[in-house]
């Protein structure tokens, strides 16, 4: 494919044997856009591998990291659609989200992030909790905790990531409540699509320290 994509959906990899195909599936399934599925896998051991070397639509590397964030850098650097998201493996895209996104996202040029609502679901797919995509504001964001899910977010390649806006691999956790908070201070436009596109297996939540750290080195 010569011409840009409408998405590139990046999704870091290691021993997810169990949900990865869900993940996949729920992306290649998507219809009436274009999209490429990059995969960034840090050697797995568990199956997971042999699962995604089924699918040659897949655009797999295989490359250990340091963790989570680098795998979603270096699929950052390697994305060529217009809007990227990640998607990680126990994560899925409900049917239609990408149109739908698409049709929101273009008639709005002037957003830099689009982000929606999502389920959190259980190990059976079951819905547990169902999450708003409220407004954004900086402030919130530091101080009440992350909102925001990565798994219902779309960055604008052009003003974000090809502006150098990557994730700071010194973070191991809440590494997207950093990001967004470093792309909220650099004044970039977040818009808010308040339906469910999206699917993401309940995790705990994290705490906020490292968040507000960052907030604090931002003041100082």
């Amino acid at each position: 494919m010569d011409t840009e994509p409408d998405f590139s959906i990046i999704t870091p990899s290691y021993n997810y044997a169990r949900y990865v195909k869900e993940c996949i599936e729920s992306v290649k399934n998507q219809e009436g856009v274009t999209f490429e599925h990059i995969i960034q896998d840090a050697g797995s051991t568990d199956g997971t591998l042999d699962i995604l070397h089924s699918y040659p639509h897949l655009k797999l590397h295989v490359e250990k990291d340091s963790g989570m964030s680098e795998g979603i850098n270096r699929g950052f650097r390697k994305a060529r659609g217009k809007w990227v998201m990640w998607l990680n493996t126990d994560d899925r895209l409900l049917p239609g989200a990408l149109a739908a996104v698409k049709a929101f996202a273009d008639s709005r040029p002037d957003a830099d992030i689009v982000y929606g609502a999502w389920n959190f679901i259980g190990p059976d797919g079951e819905i547990q909790r169902a999450m708003k995509a409220l407004p954004y504001s900086l402030n919130m964001h530091i101080w009440y905790g992350t909102y925001l899910a990565s798994t219902a977010l779309f960055l604008r390649r052009s003003t974000t990531i090809e502006e150098g806006f990557l994730l700071d691999e010194r973070f191991h956790y809440d590494m997207d409540g950093e990001y967004y908070a470093r792309l909220g201070r650099a004044g970039k436009k977040f818009v808010h699509y308040n339906r469910c596109r999206h699917q993401a297996h309940l995790r705990p939540f994290l705490f906020q320290t490292q968040l507000q750290q960052y907030h604090g080195r931002l003041h100082a």
